[in-house]
C-alpha cells in the first residue's frame, strides 16, 4: 500500500513540474511576443522618420532652385 502511495505522489509531482513548466513556457512566449511587438513598431518609426526627412530635404532643394 505504501508502495502505491509513493507512486501517487510521484506521479502528482511530476504532472505539477509538467504544468509549471506549460506555464513558465507560456509565459516567456508571451514576453517574447511583447518584445518583438516593441521591436517592429521602433522599426517602423525610423523608417518613417527617414521617409520624412528625406521628404524634407527635397522640399527644401526645390524651394533653393525654385529661387
Amino acid at each position: 500500500m505504501v508502495d502505491l502511495v509513493t507512486l501517487l505522489g510521484l506521479f502528482l509531482s511530476f504532472l505539477s513540474l509538467i504544468f509549471c513548466l506549460l506555464i513558465l513556457s507560456l509565459n516567456i512566449r508571451k514576453i517574447l511576443l511583447k518584445v518583438d511587438k516593441k521591436h517592429r513598431q521602433q522599426k517602423e518609426y525610423l523608417k518613417r522618420l527617414k521617409e520624412f526627412e528625406y521628404l524634407v530635404k527635397g522640399s527644401t532643394k526645390n524651394t533653393i532652385n525654385s529661387k
